[in-house]
């Protein structure tokens, strides 16, 4: 998963996925890391962007 984010989203970004362990050091990766948490039936959130 590393390789794949660095080589797609630049480090400003703001990364949006799952609650999936895959995604667990992708903090370290961009600027910010948010999360859905599909077990808890959550699938989307509203978020306004600037």
């Amino acid at each position: 998963m590393t390789a794949i984010v660095n080589e797609n989203i630049t480090r400003e970004a703001t990364l949006y996925t799952n609650e999936s362990r895959l995604y667990g050091d992708a903090h370290k990766l961009v600027a910010e890391h948010d999360t859905v948490v599909h077990s808890a039936k959550e699938y989307a959130r509203d978020i306004r962007v600037p």
